[in-house]
């Protein structure tokens, strides 16, 4: 080997000698840093620039949006491997769909005999979260309309499809009917005593009708049910 490839070898050797030498003291000198700050008996102005040299540790509220977010997506894959299979019980209801209940919504299908269409997760803000005595838990507006929201359910049975119009009375949706599986009209009265009653009359001369005209000639809608949901009078059309 000739002098010259040998001090260029050295050369090389020292670059790289002294890049890990600087590598290494850069380290130290930042760890010594923080530790030697982090020392109890140190300055106040000490202690501040141990928290800027230290790593900050993660809050806990960000801790608690994490294990949130990964809880709703661990069911959120749940539910896409093992969807629902109606009909269903209401203790299958609230085992598949219980973090996704609210108390009012508990006591409701506890209430249910048979659970066909539960609804889509929608976010909380579409609903506000109010007392008891305002609103009926929120589910109106202030006139007593029902708050409709396509996609969600009435009664666990019918599911939401469009506003087909509303009236003095309350309002008429279309719906899709999951035990029957066709599409139904229903006309949801408003949440107020003062309708109560027209209601009921309404109900006794479409059931009269029903009754005398059994070729249909009157063209009037068919009244297959009503039911109370939400306290709200629902009627059933076909």
């Amino acid at each position: 080997m000739t002098i010259e490839k040998s001090i260029k070898r050295s050369d090389k050797k020292t670059d790289k000698e002294r890049q890990n030498t600087t590598e290494h003291y850069s380290n130290f000198q930042s760890n010594s840093l923080a530790h030697s700050f982090a020392d109890p008996g140190a300055t106040p102005k000490a202690a501040q620039i141990a928290a800027l040299v230290q790593p900050k540790p993660t809050s806990k509220k960000k801790l608690g949006n994490l294990r949130q977010s990964q809880k709703k997506q661990e069911q959120e894959d749940n539910i896409k491997k093992h969807e629902a299979k109606y009909p269903m019980t209401s203790a299958e209801a609230i085992a598949f769909f219980g973090q996704r209940l609210n108390d009012n919504e508990r006591d409701e299908i506890l209430n249910c005999g048979e659970i066909y269409y539960v609804g889509k997760d929608f976010p909380k803000k579409q609903r506000k979260v109010v007392i008891a005595s305002e609103n009926n838990f929120g589910f109106d507006d202030e006139k007593g309309d029902y708050i409709a929201i396509v996609g969600e359910h009435i009664g666990y049975r019918y599911e939401i499809i469009d506003m087909l119009d509303t009236g003095a009375f309350g309002e008429a949706l279309k719906c899709y009917d999951h035990k029957q599986k066709r599409e139904v009209a229903l006309k949801i009265i408003r949440s107020k005593k003062r309708f109560y009653y027209q209601a009921t009359v309404e109900i006794k001369i479409l059931e009269y009708i029903q009754e005398h005209d059994k070729i249909g000639i009157s063209n009037v809608v068919k009244i297959l049910d009503y039911f109370i949901f939400r306290k709200h009078i629902v009627i059933y059309n076909f």
